[in-house]
Protein backbone atom coordinates (compact mmCIF):
# COMPACT_ATOMS: atom_id res chain seq x y z
CA UNK A 1 0.00 0.00 0.00
CA UNK A 2 1.56 3.02 -1.26
CA UNK A 3 2.56 5.61 2.27
CA UNK A 4 1.57 9.18 2.71
CA UNK A 5 4.47 10.33 2.17
CA UNK A 6 5.01 8.70 -1.12
CA UNK A 7 1.73 9.67 -2.18
CA UNK A 8 2.41 13.34 -1.41
CA UNK A 9 5.69 13.36 -3.53
CA UNK A 10 4.02 11.19 -6.08
CA UNK A 11 0.87 14.33 -6.39
CA UNK A 12 3.97 16.92 -6.74
CA UNK A 13 5.17 15.03 -10.09
CA UNK A 14 1.55 15.51 -11.59
CA UNK A 15 1.77 19.60 -10.48
CA UNK A 16 0.74 22.08 -13.23
CA UNK A 17 3.55 24.74 -12.12
CA UNK A 18 6.80 24.58 -13.83
CA UNK A 19 8.55 21.93 -14.85
CA UNK A 20 11.76 20.44 -13.37
CA UNK A 21 14.49 21.59 -15.54
CA UNK A 22 16.42 19.16 -17.20
CA UNK A 23 20.40 19.40 -16.91
CA UNK A 24 22.07 18.14 -20.30
CA UNK A 25 25.68 17.60 -20.13
CA UNK A 26 28.69 16.13 -21.83
CA UNK A 27 31.10 14.45 -20.74
CA UNK A 28 34.92 12.60 -21.26
CA UNK A 29 34.56 9.32 -20.41
CA UNK A 30 37.03 5.76 -21.34
CA UNK A 31 37.79 8.23 -23.81
CA UNK A 32 34.89 8.53 -25.17
CA UNK A 33 31.65 11.45 -25.20
CA UNK A 34 29.22 10.74 -23.16
CA UNK A 35 25.81 12.87 -23.20
CA UNK A 36 23.18 12.61 -19.77
CA UNK A 37 20.59 14.23 -18.07
CA UNK A 38 20.26 15.10 -14.43
CA UNK A 39 17.07 16.68 -12.30
CA UNK A 40 15.98 17.31 -9.23
CA UNK A 41 17.80 17.12 -5.65
CA UNK A 42 18.50 14.78 -3.31
CA UNK A 43 19.66 11.14 -2.72
CA UNK A 44 20.96 9.56 -6.10
CA UNK A 45 19.12 7.85 -8.29
CA UNK A 46 21.35 6.32 -11.47
CA UNK A 47 18.50 5.03 -14.85
CA UNK A 48 20.09 3.03 -17.05
CA UNK A 49 17.82 2.78 -20.80
CA UNK A 50 17.38 -0.36 -22.84
CA UNK A 51 18.67 -0.97 -25.99
CA UNK A 52 17.81 1.53 -29.00
CA UNK A 53 16.95 3.70 -25.89
CA UNK A 54 18.42 7.11 -24.72
CA UNK A 55 17.49 9.44 -21.79
CA UNK A 56 15.00 10.84 -24.12
CA UNK A 57 12.73 7.54 -23.71
CA UNK A 58 12.41 7.97 -19.49
CA UNK A 59 11.92 11.42 -19.63
CA UNK A 60 8.52 11.29 -18.16
CA UNK A 61 10.30 8.76 -15.24
CA UNK A 62 13.19 11.19 -14.61
CA UNK A 63 10.82 14.27 -13.93
CA UNK A 64 8.75 12.66 -11.81
CA UNK A 65 11.12 10.67 -9.88
CA UNK A 66 12.67 13.84 -9.44
CA UNK A 67 9.57 15.66 -8.20
CA UNK A 68 9.58 13.49 -5.60
CA UNK A 69 12.61 14.06 -3.40
CA UNK A 70 15.50 12.03 -6.12
CA UNK A 71 18.80 13.35 -7.62
CA UNK A 72 17.96 11.29 -10.80
CA UNK A 73 20.88 11.18 -13.53
CA UNK A 74 19.97 9.50 -16.91
CA UNK A 75 22.97 8.59 -19.42
CA UNK A 76 23.01 7.54 -23.32
CA UNK A 77 24.98 4.57 -22.87
CA UNK A 78 27.71 3.99 -25.44
CA UNK A 79 26.15 3.54 -28.97
CA UNK A 80 22.99 4.95 -28.06
CA UNK A 81 21.48 8.72 -28.27
CA UNK A 82 23.96 11.54 -28.09
CA UNK A 83 26.88 9.80 -27.07
CA UNK A 84 29.60 7.87 -29.49
CA UNK A 85 29.63 4.57 -30.48
CA UNK A 86 31.90 2.02 -28.46
CA UNK A 87 35.55 1.63 -30.37
CA UNK A 88 34.83 -2.11 -30.73
CA UNK A 89 31.63 -4.19 -30.09
CA UNK A 90 31.11 -4.53 -26.26
CA UNK A 91 29.57 -7.11 -23.56
CA UNK A 92 27.35 -6.34 -20.93
CA UNK A 93 31.58 -6.68 -19.05
CA UNK A 94 32.57 -3.78 -20.96
CA UNK A 95 29.44 -1.41 -20.23
CA UNK A 96 29.86 -2.53 -16.69
CA UNK A 97 33.63 -0.96 -16.71
CA UNK A 98 32.63 2.33 -18.43
CA UNK A 99 29.84 2.49 -15.91
CA UNK A 100 31.74 2.31 -12.67
CA UNK A 101 34.20 5.15 -14.08
CA UNK A 102 31.08 6.83 -15.53
CA UNK A 103 29.59 7.23 -11.77
CA UNK A 104 33.38 7.77 -10.16
CA UNK A 105 33.88 10.81 -13.19
CA UNK A 106 30.46 12.31 -12.07
CA UNK A 107 30.62 11.56 -8.51
CA UNK A 108 28.22 9.38 -7.60
CA UNK A 109 28.71 6.85 -5.20
CA UNK A 110 25.97 5.40 -2.65
CA UNK A 111 23.23 5.72 -5.39
CA UNK A 112 19.73 3.57 -6.00
CA UNK A 113 19.76 2.06 -9.78
CA UNK A 114 17.33 1.31 -11.91
CA UNK A 115 17.91 -0.50 -15.27
CA UNK A 116 15.49 -1.39 -18.05
CA UNK A 117 16.18 -4.59 -20.08
CA UNK A 118 19.66 -4.15 -21.79
CA UNK A 119 20.06 -1.75 -18.74
CA UNK A 120 19.20 -4.23 -16.32
CA UNK A 121 21.66 -6.89 -17.14
CA UNK A 122 23.80 -4.19 -16.96
CA UNK A 123 22.91 -3.35 -13.82
CA UNK A 124 22.79 -6.51 -12.27
CA UNK A 125 26.39 -7.24 -13.51
CA UNK A 126 27.87 -3.58 -11.76
CA UNK A 127 26.00 -4.57 -8.27
CA UNK A 128 27.59 -8.17 -8.61
CA UNK A 129 30.63 -6.51 -8.80
CA UNK A 130 30.51 -3.28 -7.06
CA UNK A 131 28.40 -4.34 -3.93
CA UNK A 132 29.43 -1.34 -1.85
CA UNK A 133 28.24 1.45 -4.32
CA UNK A 134 24.85 0.58 -4.76
CA UNK A 135 22.21 0.64 -2.28
CA UNK A 136 18.94 -0.38 -4.02
CA UNK A 137 18.28 -1.91 -7.18
CA UNK A 138 15.40 -1.63 -9.61
CA UNK A 139 15.20 -4.25 -12.38
CA UNK A 140 12.44 -3.22 -14.90
CA UNK A 141 11.76 -5.65 -17.77
CA UNK A 142 15.18 -7.11 -17.56
CA UNK A 143 18.00 -8.92 -20.21
CA UNK A 144 19.44 -11.07 -17.30
CA UNK A 145 18.64 -14.60 -18.19
CA UNK A 146 19.69 -16.51 -20.97
CA UNK A 147 18.89 -20.24 -21.29
CA UNK A 148 18.79 -21.76 -24.69
CA UNK A 149 17.34 -24.87 -23.50
CA UNK A 150 14.76 -22.35 -22.41
CA UNK A 151 13.40 -20.60 -25.43
CA UNK A 152 10.06 -20.55 -27.29
CA UNK A 153 10.14 -20.79 -30.99
CA UNK A 154 10.53 -16.83 -31.75
CA UNK A 155 13.70 -16.50 -29.38
CA UNK A 156 15.45 -19.44 -31.19
CA UNK A 157 14.49 -17.61 -34.36
CA UNK A 158 16.16 -14.46 -33.13
CA UNK A 159 19.54 -16.33 -32.19
CA UNK A 160 19.64 -17.94 -34.98
CA UNK A 161 19.04 -14.96 -37.24
CA UNK A 162 21.69 -12.80 -35.04
CA UNK A 163 24.35 -15.48 -35.32
CA UNK A 164 23.81 -16.21 -38.36
CA UNK A 165 23.60 -12.77 -39.94
CA UNK A 166 20.30 -12.95 -42.31
CA UNK A 167 22.76 -14.98 -44.50
CA UNK A 168 19.62 -16.74 -45.49
CA UNK A 169 17.93 -14.24 -47.24
CA UNK A 170 20.10 -14.49 -49.78
CA UNK A 171 18.93 -17.58 -51.27
CA UNK A 172 17.14 -16.81 -54.23
CA UNK A 173 13.19 -16.92 -53.33
CA UNK A 174 14.25 -13.53 -51.80
CA UNK A 175 14.20 -11.40 -54.70
CA UNK A 176 15.61 -7.64 -54.45
CA UNK A 177 12.01 -6.63 -54.46
CA UNK A 178 11.76 -8.82 -50.84
CA UNK A 179 14.56 -8.36 -49.31
CA UNK A 180 14.47 -5.19 -47.28
CA UNK A 181 10.51 -5.67 -46.31
CA UNK A 182 10.65 -9.30 -45.27
CA UNK A 183 14.19 -9.33 -43.12
CA UNK A 184 12.26 -6.31 -41.17
CA UNK A 185 8.79 -7.77 -40.50
CA UNK A 186 10.81 -11.08 -39.35
CA UNK A 187 12.90 -8.92 -37.19
CA UNK A 188 9.94 -7.25 -35.72
CA UNK A 189 8.25 -10.48 -35.01
CA UNK A 190 11.34 -11.98 -33.49
CA UNK A 191 12.38 -9.11 -32.06
CA UNK A 192 15.67 -8.12 -33.24
CA UNK A 193 14.12 -5.33 -35.04
CA UNK A 194 17.15 -3.53 -32.76
CA UNK A 195 19.86 -5.83 -34.79
CA UNK A 196 18.55 -4.64 -38.26
CA UNK A 197 19.01 -1.31 -37.17
CA UNK A 198 22.04 -1.31 -35.46
CA UNK A 199 25.10 0.99 -36.70
CA UNK A 200 28.48 0.23 -37.04
CA UNK A 201 29.89 -2.32 -33.84
CA UNK A 202 27.00 -2.10 -32.80
CA UNK A 203 25.78 -4.78 -34.62
CA UNK A 204 28.59 -6.58 -32.86
CA UNK A 205 27.96 -5.50 -29.37
CA UNK A 206 23.91 -6.62 -30.20
CA UNK A 207 25.15 -10.40 -30.65
CA UNK A 208 27.78 -10.42 -27.93
CA UNK A 209 25.12 -9.22 -25.71
CA UNK A 210 22.17 -11.55 -26.64
CA UNK A 211 24.57 -14.84 -26.23
CA UNK A 212 24.95 -13.63 -22.22
CA UNK A 213 23.40 -15.10 -19.03
CA UNK A 214 23.57 -13.44 -16.20
CA UNK A 215 22.27 -15.61 -14.03
CA UNK A 216 25.41 -15.94 -11.89
CA UNK A 217 25.69 -12.05 -11.24
CA UNK A 218 22.16 -12.18 -9.67
CA UNK A 219 22.38 -14.31 -7.60
CA UNK A 220 25.36 -12.41 -6.00
CA UNK A 221 22.81 -9.62 -5.60
CA UNK A 222 22.46 -8.71 -1.79
CA UNK A 223 20.96 -5.61 -1.86
CA UNK A 224 16.90 -4.61 -1.60
CA UNK A 225 15.63 -5.46 -5.17
CA UNK A 226 12.61 -4.60 -7.09
CA UNK A 227 11.68 -6.37 -9.99
CA UNK A 228 9.01 -4.63 -12.44
CA UNK A 229 7.44 -6.78 -15.51
CA UNK A 230 4.88 -5.75 -18.03
CA UNK A 231 2.15 -8.89 -18.18
CA UNK A 232 2.02 -8.68 -21.77
CA UNK A 233 6.43 -8.15 -22.13
CA UNK A 234 6.98 -10.17 -25.50
CA UNK A 235 10.17 -9.73 -25.76
CA UNK A 236 11.56 -10.53 -22.23
CA UNK A 237 8.51 -12.67 -20.78
CA UNK A 238 7.56 -12.83 -17.41
CA UNK A 239 8.55 -16.24 -16.22
CA UNK A 240 11.94 -14.20 -16.43
CA UNK A 241 11.19 -12.22 -13.67
CA UNK A 242 9.84 -14.59 -11.56
CA UNK A 243 13.36 -16.95 -12.48
CA UNK A 244 15.19 -14.00 -11.39
CA UNK A 245 13.11 -13.04 -8.10
CA UNK A 246 14.43 -16.91 -7.29
CA UNK A 247 18.11 -15.69 -8.03
CA UNK A 248 18.18 -12.57 -6.00
CA UNK A 249 17.37 -13.65 -2.29
CA UNK A 250 16.10 -9.91 -1.14
CA UNK A 251 14.60 -9.19 -4.21
CA UNK A 252 10.64 -9.13 -4.79
CA UNK A 253 8.28 -8.79 -7.97
CA UNK A 254 5.71 -6.82 -9.21
CA UNK A 255 3.99 -7.21 -12.14
CA UNK A 256 1.80 -4.09 -14.22
CA UNK A 257 -0.53 -5.85 -16.11
CA UNK A 258 -1.23 -3.65 -18.86
CA UNK A 259 1.92 -2.90 -19.60
CA UNK A 260 4.53 -4.97 -22.16
CA UNK A 261 8.09 -4.57 -22.31
CA UNK A 262 8.39 -0.73 -22.05
CA UNK A 263 6.71 -0.01 -18.88
CA UNK A 264 8.26 3.25 -18.86
CA UNK A 265 6.24 4.33 -22.02
CA UNK A 266 3.31 2.61 -21.67
CA UNK A 267 2.27 3.16 -17.55
CA UNK A 268 4.96 5.84 -16.13
CA UNK A 269 2.29 6.70 -13.37
CA UNK A 270 2.43 2.94 -11.97
CA UNK A 271 6.06 2.38 -12.38
CA UNK A 272 7.13 5.48 -10.49
CA UNK A 273 4.81 4.89 -7.73
CA UNK A 274 6.43 1.19 -7.05
CA UNK A 275 9.69 2.44 -7.47
CA UNK A 276 8.72 5.42 -4.45
CA UNK A 277 7.21 2.54 -2.97
CA UNK A 278 10.26 0.48 -2.75
CA UNK A 279 12.89 3.25 -2.34
CA UNK A 280 10.92 4.94 0.70
CA UNK A 281 10.55 1.20 2.47
CA UNK A 282 14.81 0.73 1.56
CA UNK A 283 15.78 4.19 2.95
CA UNK A 284 13.25 3.39 6.06
CA UNK A 285 14.75 -0.40 6.67
CA UNK A 286 18.69 0.95 6.07
CA UNK A 287 17.75 3.77 8.92
CA UNK A 288 16.37 1.03 11.26
CA UNK A 289 18.97 -1.20 10.57
CA UNK A 290 21.75 1.58 12.29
Amino acid sequence: MQSARTEELFRAGESTGPALPLKEKRIAVDGLQISYRSAGEGTPLLILHGWGGSFLSWEKVQRRLAASGYYVICPDLPGFGKSADPPTPWDVGDYSGFLADFVGKIGLDGFSLLGHSLGGGLATRFVAEHPGRVRALVLCDAAVVTNRNNLDLRQKIAFALTEGGYDFFSVPIFTRTLYRPAKEILGRITGIHDYYLARGTMKGSFKKIMREDLSGFASQIKVPTLLVWGKKDRTLPLKDGFLIERLIPASKLKVIEEADHNPHRKTPETLCQFILDFLEEATTNRQMIK
